[in-house]
């Protein structure tokens, strides 16, 4: 079953983070509380009802100088940082680790995406796996190299089946997003509303929308209740007040 599911709580604690997911009915209107305890997953337990939480912010962002990131970051609350490769820099060790302290020190948790096993040497707080041909076997790869004291989420692609058997498996959320290639934008973002907000109302393992651009998306993935939105900067220049006014479309 895929009730009663492990979500993300909010405070990252000896290098281990947890994200902001679904919260309870009693804690609602209350701030949230730095964990003491080592690693901590609550359950959720509200009757089915997710209109309870609050959309949580992702920024997806290609690896870039550090004043960029902190720019970036200093431009909203965000949850977590997702961070890619870049075309005009190495994704190695000595690119990311300041990338990944940096948002640490903000509460914010970094999730290299594509590679497991470089997030466990840079000490990220776990992986986002894109989509694949064989993704319950990329998940596998993943929880094997980081264990369960790090995130390990995936991108499902358009496929429901991969997505239910991933979080049988135990992902830690659910990724649904538009491919570079897709040359139907329009069409592709129908289909991840509808598979978002599919997930969404069924199931108690977090979703995320990904590869959100532009007002237009944003206003879009608005209406479908992912427990988190992940933003796309196609321009690692985009100024403080761009993203400001992309993240207050989905939060409007």
């Amino acid at each position: 079953m895929l009730s009663d599911h492990r979500v993300f709580n909010g405070f990252r604690h000896l290098g281990s983070v947890v994200l902001i997911a679904v919260k309870p009915p009693h804690w609602a209107g209350q701030a949230s509380v730095q964990l003491s305890s080592h690693f901590v997953l609550a359950t959720v337990h509200n009757n089915g009802n997710k209109n309870v939480a609050r959309t949580q912010l992702c920024l997806h962002w290609s690896v870039s100088d550090l004043g960029a990131f902190e720019r970036a970051l200093a431009a909203h609350d965000f949850a977590t940082v997702l961070i890619e490769g870049s075309p005009t820099l190495a994704f190695d060790a000595q690119v990311l680790i300041p990338l990944i302290e940096h948002a640490q020190s903000r509460n914010v948790a970094a999730l290299v995406v594509g590679d497991a096993a470089l997030a466990r040497v840079c000490k990220a707080d776990g992986v986002h796996l894109p989509w694949s041909k064989a993704p319950d076997a990329a998940y596998a790869e993943a929880r094997e190299i980081l264990g369960n004291r790090f995130i390990v989420g995936v991108d499902a692609g358009r496929s429901r089946h991969d997505a239910m058997h991933l979080g049988e498996a135990g992902a830690d959320y659910i990724g649904f997003g538009i491919p570079a290639h897709v040359e139907d934008m329009e069409r592709a973002a129908e289909r991840r509303l509808d598979l978002v907000s599919w997930w969404a109302e069924i199931f108690e393992v977090p979703v995320v929308a990904l590869d959100v651009r532009g007002a237009a998306d944003t206003e879009k993935i608005a209406k479908s209740k992912a427990d988190f939105v992940a933003l796309r900067l196609d321009d690692n220049g985009t100024s403080s007040e761009q993203i400001e006014r992309a993240v207050l479309a989905i939060l409007s």
